[in-house]
């Protein structure tokens, strides 16, 4: 084990109470967050049933954190898997709901809806209110749109508009604990005239409703239930503090008011609970319910406050400019509204005993680029550069940071043009989890009721389909109509004597159908005898059925592990229990454990020669030795203040007003966080979106070791400028750099 850093050693030195850990990117946060829980794990005498809970923000990470306690805790000669519970916000509430949905007014077989399926109903939902109430939102259209515009506005622009308010509304109204029936007594009793929050509440009542009549909740609903539950229940609440002794939660800058609220009751007053995170990465803030200053305060107040300062990932002057962009956004930003961006600690680079040294000093690779680029020509620059640099360094990593998924695609075509290597993973959302989860799925809820000529024909729909690299899908969704219509199973699967569905059949069926129906039903008769294995065995069994690919195979083995845990905790679940949970793996492959798509999942190293294309906010967590930021002007990096550079700000709207910032102000008022002034929001948004953008460029510089370059254009329309931004750190960089 390699020796921590003073301070890291300051975290592992934890005894107990509140402790909040401020750590700079490439800190080691992961490393030492990992060996605190394995300390805890191996050197606090848990009791047999209690364990040390990690709440994380992503899928990725459960996976991560998983694995490192596991080779830790093995190293100390114990059982892997036991003492600790690594999760998500997300699958912790859900358990919690699962206890006792009947203290949130659901019913025990309510299952969970995944964004998609939440999207589409809230759309449908949307669409109907602006039907029959569209004059309530056409008062905030602005005047001098002319009379053909207005027509696209209405007819396409305007509903597009609503279906986004709705969405953030009905979160964020969920995010502070409100129902449809609360927020609708809120507005009666304020009297006050809050057109767009009235708003929110009747397509929120209809988008409830809908959800009431399929016994489903959404991820919103599963978070406010779950802090419901805990404030109702004092017997789970006390038998969950006693659980989890220990609270650790990663990633605290993202964390919300309400997740900070279910935390807070699971520790109780005299709890023990670690806050690890970086305020300067918080970049998922703007129109979410994330807050970094909630991480800041906690540090403030905790009992302990160690920092984690040192960083090894990058050479010293891209250290410097990262300092640099914390101290002028703090001291120099002409915006004094925008200067809380970024806050201390400054990032020192590592000691020279220290086991992971910065690469070598190397002014000269960074770089501003200041032209009037078009798009094209910037990533024309871009791609030529690294064509170059990858022919010259086989064994090193590149990325180019774009701000839209549109500029990557646009990046790709060039890069392709050109012959560059690259991946574009990470700008790919992939459905091959959800798919993986299904088919096994399918399988296990056929076993849990074998004479379902229904659900054996949805086994066989899966079946056949992963056997032939090109399957027909009119052919096989025929023959499983067929088995559909199968009036006992059993005389299918195991036929005697004249009872033979197949036989009775024959005449019907062309022999390539006939065999395909064999095969199915010797597999079928293997699935029967592997039911009474353990469900962590049944499912890895199946898996080898389907899968080879060991991208796959890993699938199911999380899925294997996730069923094994939900087993142990539903010690009386039985196969259709069972079955029910995966298909809510299957669904929400973004929100639970361990279950998430490539992006989720990707390592850098493992791509030496190549170019990563990524968003910039899909590159946090991630490092290259090269990285080219690309589209850092006033459009994607706007200061703030002035109208017209946000992207939620729409032309048709009245006063330049952001309708989704002014919608939740209302919500705020009526809860009594704020009083309403309209316009102040839209400011205040404005400003945000600022700081969220420093803290943004801040994080994409981070991504490099060793090489930097940044670049900027001028826009579709040819009207954009160099973002301030980018102005003040060229300066900082040609005044400093050599310092």
């Amino acid at each position: 084990m390699a020796t921590p850093r003073e301070k890291q050693q300051e975290v592992l030195d934890y005894k107990g109470g509140t402790m909040g850990v401020s750590a700079v990117p490439g800190s080691g946060k992961t490393w030492t967050l990992t060996r605190l829980a394995a300390r805890l794990v191996t050197e606090k005498d848990l009791d047999a049933h209690q364990e040390v809970l990690v709440v994380t923000l992503v899928n990725s990470s459960v996976d991560n954190f998983s694995n490192r306690i596991d080779n830790l805790i093995e190293e100390e000669g114990l059982l892997p898997d036991v003492g600790y519970r690594v999760c998500t916000l997300h699958t912790l509430a859900h358990e919690i709901v699962r206890a006792r949905p009947d203290l949130a007014g659901l019913t025990e077989d309510f299952h969970v809806i995944d964004d998609r399926r939440s999207s589409e109903i809230l759309s449908d939902v949307a669409s109907s209110w602006y039907t029959s109430h569209r004059s309530e939102l056409t008062g905030y259209l602005a005047d001098d749109i002319r009379s053909h515009k207005r027509k696209e506005v209405l007819a396409s622009k305007l509903p597009t508009q609503l279906r986004y308010l709705a969405q953030h509304g009905i979160k964020y109204a969920k995010s502070l604990g409100l129902s449809a029936e609360e927020l609708k007594t809120e507005l009666a009793e304020s009297g006050k005239d809050f057109r767009l929050a009235e708003m929110i509440q009747s397509i929120y009542t209809s988008y409830q409703q809908a959800l009431d009549v399929r016994s489903a909740v959404d991820f919103d609903d599963l978070i406010r239930h779950a802090l419901w539950v805990l404030k109702t229940d004092d017997e789970l609440l006390h038998r969950l503090r006693d659980q989890w002794p220990y609270v650790l939660e990663d990633e605290a800058q993202d964390s919300s008011k309400i997740q900070e609220r279910i935390l807070r009751a699971l520790v109780g007053e005299e709890g023990n609970w670690v806050r690890v995170g970086d305020p300067n990465q918080a970049i998922y803030e703007s129109f979410t319910t994330a807050d970094p200053n909630l991480l800041r305060e906690f540090v403030d107040e905790a009992d302990e406050s160690p920092k984690l300062a040192r960083s090894g990932r990058s050479q010293p002057s891209i250290i410097k400019l990262a300092n640099g962009t914390i101290w002028w956004s703090k001291k120099n930003h002409p915006n004094r509204e925008v200067r809380g961006a970024l806050t201390k600690p400054y990032v020192h680079p590592t000691d020279e005993d220290d086991p992971q040294q910065n690469p070598p000093d190397r002014p000269d690779r960074i770089g501003f680029v200041n032209r009037d680029f078009q798009v094209e020509e910037e990533i024309d620059l871009v791609a030529r550069s690294l064509k170059k640099w990858t022919e010259e360094n086989p064994d090193k990593t590149a990325a180019i940071l774009v701000p839209t998924r549109k500029v990557g695609v646009q990046a790709i075509n060039y890069f392709k043009e050109k012959g560059v290597p690259y991946t574009d993973a990470l700008l790919k959302t992939t459905t091959e989890t959800r798919k993986a989860a299904q088919r096994i799925e399918r399988v296990i809820e056929y076993l849990a009721e074998p004479d379902s000529a229904t659900r054996l024909a949805k086994c066989y729909l899966q079946w056949r389909s992963s056997q032939v690299e090109d399957p027909n899908p009119d052919a096989i969704k025929s023959t499983a109509s067929r088995i559909s219509e199968c009036d006992r199973v059993e005389d299918y699967i195991w036929p005697q004597g004249d009872r033979s569905w197949l036989a009775s059949i024959e005449s019907d069926l062309s022999n390539d159908e006939l065999q395909r129906l064999e095969e199915f039903r010797d597999k079928v008769r293997y699935w029967l005898d592997l039911s009474g294995l353990p469900i962590g065995q049944l499912v890895m069994a199946l898996g080898r059925d389907f899968f080879s690919d060991p991208d796959q195979l890993a699938l199911v083995q999380k899925f294997a592990g996730l069923l094994r845990r939900a087993n142990s905790y539903n010690q009386d679940w039985g196969l259709p229990e069972l079955s029910s949970e995966l298909e809510v793996i299957a669904q929400n492959q973004r929100k639970f454990e361990g279950v998430g798509g490539q992006e989720s999942e990707f390592d850098p190293d493992e791509h030496t020669g190549e170019v990563t294309i990524s968003t910039m906010h899909g590159a946090k967590g991630l490092e290259w030795d090269r990285v080219h930021l690309l589209g850092v002007n006033d459009y994607h990096f706007p200061s703030g203040g002035a109208p017209g550079k946000l992207l939620n700000e729409k032309w048709y709207i009245r006063d330049d007003l952001n309708l989704q910032a002014e919608t939740l102000a209302q919500i705020d008022a009526l809860s009594g966080e704020n009083t309403y002034s309209e316009g102040t929001a839209t400011i205040e948004a404005r400003n945000e979106y600022a700081r969220e953008r420093i803290r943004l460029f801040y994080v994409c510089i981070t991504r490099a070791r060793e090489e930097l370059m940044i670049t900027t254009n001028i826009g579709r329309f040819e009207n954009n400028a160099p973002a301030l931004v980018f102005n003040k750190m060229s300066d900082f960089y040609n005044e400093h750099i050599d310092e």
